[in-house]
């Protein structure tokens, strides 16, 4: 099972278009399951309804910060969803690669032997997939993350130049990313 966990405010045709090119670019549409956070929108939270797949929604009121937030969506998907593979997903991604669930996986799998990590994919229009949500289990203990933490979602700088599409990305402030690489 995958659980796609999407923060939203006030774009419904983004979000909507993000969760139908989920489902139909799964390889396993049966096998996900999507969680909407929606934060700070009562307005969108209350007309709601995408009419397809497995899609659990709440609302964060009032909007704190954006790590606040997505500490209420793990807590809230360690109780509704099944947290084989956690993938985030901006409101305003777009999928376009068939079977991206099946490359997530195995990615992970061929990555990291326990199946915990993070996978993100840069020549690619993928999101970031990590798994059982390590990076708040292990690293932050489900707290809000420390300061020398980012966490982009669109990190459009980063690939108009090279003419790709915005993707969803994690970094570290860090001068030493773990590859060896710097940041």
């Amino acid at each position: 099972m995958i659980t796609l966990g999407i923060p939203t405010r006030g774009r419904p045709k983004e979000l909507l278009r993000c969760i139908h090119s989920a489902f139909q670019m799964a390889a396993r549409p049966d096998r996900l399951r999507v969680v909407l956070l929606f934060g700070d929108d009562q307005d969108g939270y209350d007309q709601w309804n995408a009419g397809v797949g497995t899609i659990t929604s709440f609302l964060s009121t009032p909007r704190m910060f954006y790590y606040h937030d997505l500490r209420l969506l793990y807590q809230h998907m360690h109780e509704v969803g099944d947290l084989d593979l956690f993938v985030i997903a901006n409101d305003d991604c777009e999928f376009m690669v068939g079977g991206w669930d099946k490359s997530a996986e195995e990615q992970l799998y061929e990555n990291f032997e326990d199946g915990m990590g993070v996978v993100s994919f840069w020549q690619h229009p993928f999101h970031t997939f990590m798994s059982r949500a390590k990076l708040f289990d292990e690293q932050y203990d489900g707290l809000i993350a420390p300061e020398d933490y980012v966490f982009y979602f669109g990190d459009s700088e980063r690939h108009r130049p090279r003419g790709e599409r915005p993707v969803g990305t994690v970094h570290t402030t860090s001068r030493q990313a773990p590859n060896g690489r710097g940041t």
